[in-house]
């Protein structure tokens, strides 16, 4: 018995050995591998240094978010109902968009109110619309959050906001109050504009909001030749300080820092742990979430099983995963997007969490890869995008007009005053399509996410609420055919 004790002892201490010997020789070559690969990283211009993409500090008098009526609205995590005086009722199935060239229809909006109409909806909130107003004319934006500590600040009450801004722009702009309508529409740019520094995705989802908001009665103005100059040179102002693809690089480059599993911990937190704090987080992101206090037996057998050195090999996946598959998508300083790419790399990330499960340098990244649709944030990047640019050269279409009492045969003849840089189209780079039509109108569009000139022409979605499919046909500011129209052409 005692000899069976010490041979025991002695396999115990092997065994020792042997996991002291693999840990230190994986975490070594775990930890200069990710060095190594930072650095090649760097070298290509990245940074992994979070002060490169958290706003800088900004003086409270020029900060949006330190406005009275802004700082008591916006918490950081664990805020509810905020800006909740805004709320009124969603808009009708039947209310169009600009998408698919069709005015809200505010009748049918008011019949869904049981008696009340769409003035009194908004009546109780005037004061604060107006404090919000006021708060949007503040020259820049930082939120008080720690982003290096994983804080995001809470901001999805400013849509219950844009939306009542939106409506009351349009009952202006249908009791001919254009002035006023244009300062709605300017403070819904205005607040989308301060998100362009966000550096979160929630952020960027709403400024997407925000823009399409705004663009309705933007739209609704030009169609219907009611704003004035003073109104479309502010206006067009307005829309060109607002970026898209620069707001959704930035969200992706803070998710690539920041990517988390269900408990809200990152690979990168697990690299620098403690032992046992590694492995308990390790515990709970294998065990899907669903284990918010994982036994001690498993968390020591993830201890004896997965290095440090493993982590730091995930990292090297995950942070290739956005370094060489999400960020070339976007081409901010071309002005450009590639749904191609984006739908490519979905398919990517979908085969990557299928397979990487069986590799230790990969089955941590693949539980942690983004499980966004990527093809859908950039069809709507895209689309939001040129769906701004088409506005800002409505604008400059319509003060050109306003001179000369017709519009320029092409867009390379349009007042330079009016518009000194004309935007490329987002999908390929070539100038947006232009056709100044007998009847005096012009047709303006992109060639849509397939790349493919349609001729302007729109494809609805078959499904209720009809809306536009954005993967096919052509992005278009102003005319609209539907799916049947678009097969005839396509066959021709």
């Amino acid at each position: 018995m005692r000899r069976l004790g010490r041979n025991l002892l002695w396999l115990a201490a092997g065994i020792a050995l042997l996991l002291l010997l693999f840990h230190g020789v994986e975490n070594w070559r775990g930890k200069r591998s990710w060095a190594r690969w930072k650095q090649s990283r760097e070298a290509l211009g990245d940074s992994y240094d979070w002060n490169a993409f958290v706003p800088p500090p900004v003086p409270d008098a020029d900060n949006f978010a330190m406005a009275p009526c802004v700082a008591k609205a916006v918490r950081v995590q664990g805020s509810e109902n905020l800006l909740g005086a805004f709320d009124i009722p969603e808009d009708p199935a039947t209310a169009g968009t600009w998408r698919e060239g069709k005015h809200a229809d505010l009748a049918a909006w008011a019949l869904g109110l049981k008696g009340q109409d769409l003035e009194s909806i908004l009546r109780p909130i005037q004061t604060e619309l107006e404090a919000l107003a006021l708060a949007s004319r503040r020259p820049r934006c930082r939120f008080p959050a720690h982003y290096e500590r994983a804080e995001l600040p809470e901001l999805m009450g400013f849509k219950r906001a844009g939306r009542a801004l939106r409506l009351r722009a349009l009952l202006r702009l249908s009791q001919g109050r254009t002035s006023e309508a244009r300062e709605d529409v300017l403070t819904i740019l205005s607040i989308a504009r301060h998100l362009n520094s966000e550096p979160s995705l929630l952020g960027f989802m709403l400024q997407m909001a925000m823009v399409e908001l705004a663009l309705q009665p933007a739209w609704e103005g030009l169609t219907d030749r009611v704003w004035r100059e003073q109104d479309l040179v502010q206006l067009q102002a307005a829309i060109e300080q607002v970026d898209v693809l620069r707001a959704l690089s930035r969200a992706w480059r803070q998710e690539r820092l920041s990517v988390s599993d269900f408990s809200g911990t990152t690979l990168g937190e697990f690299a620098v742990a403690g032992g046992w704090e590694r492995a308990r987080g390790l515990a709970k992101l294998l065990g899907g979430g669903d284990t918010p206090k994982p036994s001690a037996l498993r968390v020591f057998a993830l201890w004896c099983l997965i290095p440090r050195g493993w982590v730091y090999q995930n990292m090297i996946q995950q942070d290739r995963i956005w370094a060489e598959g999400c960020e070339p998508c976007l081409d901010v300083a071309r002005h450009q997007v590639f749904t191609d790419r984006a739908e490519r790399i979905r398919k990517e990330l979908k085969t990557f969490e299928d397979t990487g499960r069986k590799s230790p340098h990969r089955f941590l990244a693949a539980r942690s890869i983004p499980r966004l649709d990527l093809h859908a944030f950039h069809l709507r990047a895209g689309s939001l995008q040129a769906g701004l640019d088409q506005a800002a050269i409505a604008c400059a279409l319509e003060r050109h007009w306003r001179l000369r009492g017709a519009y320029p045969e092409r867009l390379e003849a349009l007042r330079s005053d009016a518009m000194p840089n004309r935007p490329c189209d987002v999908i390929g780079g070539a100038p947006l399509r232009y056709v100044k039509q007998e009847n005096g109108t012009y047709l303006l569009y992109s060639v849509g996410a397939d790349g493919v000139d349609d001729g302007g022409v729109v494809v609805l979605r078959r499904e209720l609420p009809v809306r536009q499919d954005l993967a096919k046909g052509d992005w278009c500011w102003s005319k609209v055919s539907d799916s049947e129209s678009f097969a005839a052409k396509k066959k021709k």
